[in-house]
């Protein structure tokens, strides 16, 4: 009996290793169909991300090249007036202060020629020149940019700042512009 239990069951388990092998045979070449399909997909996209960065960096390149040509141009021609300088920073969006990041100027900067206070200087018209050419994508993009490179700047401030403190700690004690006394010991004491 025992023997006729054993042959039922590894004929069981025959059957059903065909069973089980007839149903994965199939999926597993689907799965190494599919594994091959997003091996190649992977690599089309890293070919179409480098072309794309390519493209990008030639299209910067160039756009850069044609703003400096025209800010040249356009500081030579340009009449550029308070109300100018406003229609170009409300066509941006942006507030005094970022604009003024933007020409390289403080947002007070920005105020006083608004308001025809103050004119700008030749490099400042050639920012501005620079700037009127730029979108609101464009702008906000190089915002962010500027807005990433002052918190190293700081950092690199901070550390000289640290540097020169240690160095410079007993001149900065001294009152400047006035001379120190030098203190001389009694004669009694110097011996």
């Amino acid at each position: 009996m025992a023997n006729l239990g054993t042959l039922l069951k590894d004929e069981i388990a025959r059957l059903s290793k065909r069973v089980i092998k007839s149903q994965i045979t199939p999926l597993k070449k689907d799965t190494a169909r599919l594994k091959r399909e997003v091996a190649a997909l992977k690599k089309s996209n890293a070919q179409l991300e480098r072309h794309v960065a390519r493209l990008v960096a030639e299209h910067d390149t160039r756009r850069t090249s044609q703003l400096k040509q025209a800010a040249a141009q356009g500081v030579e021609s340009a009449r550029i007036t308070a109300g100018w300088v406003r229609r170009v920073r409300s066509k941006l969006g942006v507030s005094r202060d970022a604009f003024g990041k933007l020409v390289g100027v403080t947002g007070h900067a920005i105020y006083l020629w608004e308001s025809g206070r103050m004119k700008p200087r030749a490099a400042q018209q050639a920012s501005l020149i620079e700037v009127r050419e730029l979108g609101k994508r464009e702008a906000r993009r190089r915002l962010e940019a500027v807005a990433a490179r002052p918190a190293a700047a700081k950092k690199v401030r901070r550390a000289r700042r640290g540097a020169k403190a240690s160095s410079s700690a007993k001149a900065s004690r001294r009152p400047q512009g006035r001379p120190t006394k030098r203190r001389t010991l009694p004669a009694k004491l110097a011996a």
